[in-house]
């Protein structure tokens, strides 16, 4: 039997009945490590779900001049109630796939904001 292109596409987020997936984030004695994977040029700014254990962002900004990332910071911060200069990217500065340091929060804190999040998400 052949399978349409929609069948054999991945999916990027979880599925409904499938266990839940956490995003993968780390205590550090800075703060919180955090795995991103971005979408830029988006419609619309906002967390998407999550994808392979990095939360899934959509941002409007192209990624040109270190717009995309600006945006990304202010998103991230914005989510978890931190001030834009307490995210920093501290790996993927030119990907799409990016790890940000939140200072100030605790793990426990970005756990129960992404699980609420998340779930609004479902």
């Amino acid at each position: 039997m052949a399978s349409s292109p929609a069948d054999r596409r991945r999916p990027e987020t979880q599925d409904a009945g499938a266990p839940a997936r956490r995003v993968a984030a780390t205590a550090t004695a800075q703060g919180v490590l955090l795995p991103v994977k971005v979408i830029p040029r988006a419609r619309a700014a906002g967390v998407e779900g999550e994808l392979g254990g990095a939360l899934k962002l959509k941002l409007t900004s192209p990624p040109v001049n270190n717009k995309a990332n600006s945006e990304c910071q202010s998103v991230v911060a914005e989510l978890f109630g931190l001030r834009r200069g307490d995210v920093e990217i501290v790996r993927g500065g030119s990907s799409r796939q990016k790890t940000l340091l939140l200072r100030g929060v605790s793990l426990e804190h970005v756990q129960g904001t992404l699980a609420r999040v998340l779930a609004g998400r479902s």
